[in-house]
């Protein structure tokens, strides 16, 4: 189980992640309404990752969350990690893949190889995404993408 929490100060606002890591990825999103915690939308489903799920990471801003991590080291071939990014549509009520994929990809950020250390740290910043990545000799360098 991961969980990530994101206040907003100027008005108060308070979201929770919380993110289930079986083979497949669940991901509920809720927001405090005073009272109790009420359900963003339906429950973010990715089944099948191909992220290693003992290193997943996730990160939440006002209405976009990422998750993600190295690749599956435990698979027969070098798969690149993966991040998932997606935003509500309060609108629709609903998450929606902020990159572009087919349901194979699910809409992902394409890591390197599953050494490298893939996503061990994001972040957002605006329309923005900060992921880390760890090369095989030790050296951490910071990705940003934009939206």
């Amino acid at each position: 189980v991961r969980v990530a929490l994101y206040h907003n100060i100027l008005n108060d606002e308070i979201t929770l992640a919380v993110m289930m890591v079986y083979p497949t990825i669940e991901l509920n999103i809720y927001k405090w309404n005073g009272l109790k915690w009420q359900s963003l939308g339906h429950a973010i489903v990715v089944t099948r990752p191909q992220v290693n799920r003992y290193h997943m990471h996730l990160t939440l801003a006002r209405n976009r969350v990422a998750f993600g991590g190295p690749g599956d080291m435990m698979a027969e071939s070098n798969k690149p990690g993966a991040v998932f990014v997606y935003e509500y549509n309060a609108t629709r009520r609903e998450w929606t893949p902020m990159m572009a994929g087919s349901e194979e990809t699910a809409k992902m950020i394409q890591g390197g190889m599953k050494e490298d250390g893939f996503a061990d740290t994001m972040a957002f910043s605006g329309n923005q995404v900060a992921l880390s990545k760890t090369s095989e000799d030790g050296i951490v360098s910071v990705c940003i993408y934009r939206q």
